[in-house]
């Protein structure tokens, strides 16, 4: 898990070796980070918008009816018939080395920008993975994770950058024939009816963060494969006057990792 091989590298192994209090932001219906730090022993609760299915029962899919869409819930429901997350949950098992359970963590709805759930100083790590740039206000979303996180707490993210190639969320963003590189930022023609999108660059998640914690440390992460596309300074200043002033790190980079310390 890179969160958790960053946050050793910053702060040290020995963080991981008493039982941490740690929070999981859009978990999402997998809920990898929370299944993988309760298997090693820490109390690990993970959040989202949805209520998440845990596992193929009758009485899970009628609750996610309850508090979800209809089709969410299909979602969870094929997802199941088909194997797919205990597939994953293996993959998970098998580069872990850990025995992962449906019981040990907790899953709670919540909103990333209030956290009612959570009461103050009652965190010790507050983690998330792809969600931050989603969230509509990151400024409140930033609040709450301090309010949440006890003294000398630590807070870590990896955001995927709407300024990357695949910013937008096209599925087809590699497509460079139908959709030109930086098509989204360029023409601003592709975006998701059902994922909102906040379009901040590097530099505002940096300064949300800087408002209320100590910036450790941040980094970008490219893309895992070599992609075929080419910027030049018609590119770049066709981007610069839609978008906005942008760096060539924040276009050819495909996330952001921060790591904070309260």
């Amino acid at each position: 898990m890179l969160l958790k091989e960053k946050i050793i590298q910053y702060f040290g192994e020995d963080l991981f070796s008493s039982r941490l209090t740690i929070l999981d932001l859009g978990c999402g219906f997998r809920f990898p980070s929370p299944s993988l730090f309760a298997a090693e022993g820490h109390k690990a609760i993970g959040v989202d918008s949805l209520y998440i299915v845990r596992k193929p029962d009758i009485r899970e899919y009628l609750r996610s009816l309850r508090r979800n869409k209809l089709v969410e819930t299909l979602r969870f429901l094929q997802l199941d018939l088909m194997a797919k997350r205990r597939l994953y949950e293996r993959s998970l098992e098998n580069l872990s080395h850990l025995v992962l359970t449906h019981s040990n963590f907790e899953l709670v709805v919540d909103d990333v920008e209030q956290l009612a759930n959570f009461s103050d100083n009652s965190m010790d790590l507050v983690v998330s993975t792809n969600v931050l740039e989603h969230v509509f206000t990151v400024n409140k979303a930033v609040e709450q994770i301090y309010r949440v996180l006890g003294p000398g707490g630590i807070t870590a993210h990896i955001i995927h950058l709407f300024s990357s190639l695949s910013g937008s969320h096209n599925p087809e963003w590699q497509n460079f024939a139908r959709y030109p590189a930086w098509d989204h930022l360029r023409s601003g023609k592709f975006s998701l009816p059902y994922s909102h999108l906040n379009r901040l660059k590097t530099i505002d998640y940096l300064n949300a963060f800087s408002n209320h914690f100590s910036v450790v440390h941040h980094e970008y992460i490219p893309y895992p494969m070599s992609l075929d596309y080419s910027i030049d300074s018609h590119i770049l200043a066709e981007i610069r006057a839609s978008f906005g002033p942008v760096t060539l790190d924040d276009l050819v980079n495909e996330k952001l990792l921060v790591l904070a310390a309260k």
